[in-house]
C-alpha cells in the first residue's frame, strides 16, 4: 500500500515533486522501493516514463522533474530533499538518537504548500520511543479512527492529523477470532485466516510465540515482564506542580554510587494531594553513552534542562550537595530520606548544612508500605506529578519483587540491565517519610484507652 501511495504521488502530483520513504535500516527502507520497482516493471507505460536508479534506490520521472528516493539515517541522505510526501516505515524500529534526527529532518521545515507525512508502525509498549509518543498522541485525538470506528472522546483537536489505528489492547481476548477480524480488516481478503490460525496454534504451544502473535498479528503491545505501574493511570496524575517558596515538603535522595542517574524527589502535601518535583543528575560521559548505546534520550533531557549534567565520568557529589542545599533554601524540607549504604558521606554533609537526614532502608520492611501506598495514590488520583520525562521513564521501568508476606518493593534484579529506576525509588522513599509522619500524627489505637475488641 505504501508503495502504491508513493508511486501515485510521484506520477500524478505534478511537476517538481519529491517523494521519500524512510526507515531505521537500509533493508527496511528499500522494501517500498523494491515494491515500486516491481509495479513499474510489470507495466510497459510506467517502464517508459520511470528511470530506475538502483545504486541510489531512486526512481526518476524526467517529464515532470520529479523523483522518489528511499533514505535512512545514515550519512546526509535525508538532507536537502524538501519532500512533498514522506512515508515513515515501521516507526517501532526508530529507537536511536539518529532516528529522531532523521524524523525531525523529514517532518519539519518543508517548503511545500500541502506536505504529507504518512507514518506506519506496529504498536509498542515503550511509551518513550517515537512510535509510542505518536501512538499516545493519536489516541488522544478527536475524530480518530480506532478499529474502523470514529471516536469523539479525544482531548486534542488537530484537523491536519488523521489517525487510523487498528490494534488490540493488552486485556483483550487474543484467543478470539472476532478480535482478529476487528484489528486486521484485511483478514479474509488478502490476509489468510488459515495463516492466522496456524500462528495462533503455535502461540498456544510455544510461550515465546505468544508475543510474536500478539504484536505482529494483533498489534497488541506486549512486555516480556510485568511492570509495576499502570502507565495510563500514572499519566492521568500529570498536572501542574508549582509550589510557592517556603512550602513544606519531604525529600528523598537516590544516589548513584559511581555513575549514572542520581535523583532527588520533593513531595509537597498540598490541597489534599501529594505533589511531586523531580531533580536528576548524570555525568556528562554517561549522558553520551546512555544516549548512544541504550537508546534512552538522556541527551534530549539534558538539552531541555530536565536532566542536570555534571562534569566527568562519575557521580559529582559536590554538585548534587550544593543543588540540594540550594533547594533547601527555597523550600522547607522537613526530612530527607537517603540510603545509608550509598549516601552516608553526602548525608553527613547535608546534616552539617542543617538538613534533617533520615536513613531509609531498602528492604521490604521499609520499602513495602510506601510502594503499596504510592500505587494506591495513583489509582485514586491522590498524587500529582509534572509529567517529568525522567521520572516517567523511571516509574515505567519499575518491576517489583514480592516477599512471602506479599510486600512489594522495586527490584534491581528483575529490571532490564540498562533500565533506571532511581527517581521512582526516591519517590517511594519520600512517600515513606510522609507515611511515617501520618502514622505518628494519628498515634496508636491503644493511646485512647478503653476496651478494644476485634
Amino acid at each position: 500500500m505504501a508503495a502504491t501511495i508513493c508511486l501515485y504521488a510521484l506520477l500524478t502530483f505534478g511537476k517538481n515533486q519529491t517523494i521519500l520513504s524512510a526507515a531505521a535500516s537500509q533493508d527496511q527502507a528499500t522494501r517500498i522501493y523494491d515494491a515500486m520497482v516491481s509495479i513499474i516493471r510489470q507495466d510497459s507505460f510506467l517502464s517508459s516514463i520511470c528511470e530506475i536508479v538502483k545504486s541510489q534506490s531512486r526512481i526518476v520521472v524526467q517529464q515532470t522533474n520529479s523523483y522518489y528516493c528511499a533514505v535512512t539515517s545514515g550519512g546526509s541522505s535525508a538532507l536537502g530533499h524538501n519532500p512533498t510526501v514522506v512515508v515513515l516505515d515501521e516507526l517501532l524500529a526508530w529507537q536511536q538518537k539518529k532516528h529522531r534526527e532523521l524524523f525531525a529532518a523529514l517532518t519539519t521545515g518543508r517548503a511545500r504548500a500541502e506536505p504529507l507525512t504518512i507514518m506506519i508502525s506496529t504498536q509498542t509498549s515503550d511509551r518513550y520511543s517515537l512510535a509510542g509518543e505518536e501512538f499516545e498522541y493519536a489516541r488522544n485525538l478527536k475524530d480518530r479512527i480506532e478499529n474502523g470506528v470514529v471516536r469523539k472522546d479525544g482531548t486534542i483537536e488537530n484537523p491536519s492529523y488523521l489517525a487510523v489505528l487498528y490494534f488490540a489492547n493488552p486485556d483483550d481476548d487474543w484467543h478470539s477470532e472476532e478480535l482478529w477480524h476487528r484489528v486486521a480488516p484485511a483478514l479474509g481478503d488478502f490476509l489468510d485466516i488459515e495463516e492466522y490460525r496456524e500462528q495462533y496454534r503455535l502461540a498456544c504451544e510455544i510461550p515465546s510465540r505468544q508475543i510474536v502473535f500478539k504484536t505482529l498479528y494483533l498489534n497488541m503491545p506486549c512486555d516480556e515482564q510485568e511492570r509495576w505501574m499502570d502507565s495510563e493511570r500514572w499519566q492521568l496524575c500529570a498536572g501542574i506542580v508549582d509550589p510557592e517558596e517556603g512550602a513544606e515538603c519531604f525529600a528523598a535522595l537516590d544516589l548513584a554510587p559511581v555513575h549514572d542517574l542520581s535523583s532527588l524527589v520533593l513531595l509537597f502535601p498540598m490541597d489534599g494531594k501529594l505533589k511531586v518535583l523531580n531533580f536528576a543528575w548524570c555525568s556528562e560521559e554517561d549522558i553520551v553513552a546512555r544516549s548512544k548505546l541504550e537508546k534512552v534520550p538522556y541527551d534530549i533531557w539534558k538539552e531541555r534542562n530536565q536532566l542536570r549534567c555534571t562534569p566527568g565520568n562519575a557521580t559529582d557529589f559536590a554538585t548534587i550537595r550544593n543543588d540540594i542545599i540550594e533547594l533547601s533554601q527555597k523550600y522547607r524540607i522537613k526530612m530527607l530520606a537517603a540510603d545509608k549504604v550509598h549516601a552516608y558521606q553526602l548525608g553527613q554533609e547535608l546534616v552539617e548544612a542543617g538538613i534533617n537526614v533520615q536513613w531509609f532502608g531498602q528492604g521490604f520492611l521499609s520499602m513495602g508500605p510506601p510502594t503499596a501506598r504510592l500505587e494506591k495514590l495513583v489509582r485514586e488520583g491522590g498524587i500529582v506529578h509534572p509529567n517529568d520525562p525522567v521520572l516517567n521513564y523511571c516509574v515505567h521501568n519499575v518491576r517489583c519483587e514480592t516477599d512471602a508476606a506479599g510486600n512489594q518493593k522495586p527490584s534491581n534484579r528483575l529490571k532490564l540491565r540498562h533500565e533506571r529506576i532511581d527517581s521512582a525509588v526516591a519517590l517511594i522513599m519520600a512517600v515513606g517519610l510522609w507515611l511515617d509522619e501520618q502514622s505518628q500524627q494519628q498515634g496508636s489505637v491503644y493511646d485512647s484507652g478503653g476496651l478494644f475488641v476485634v
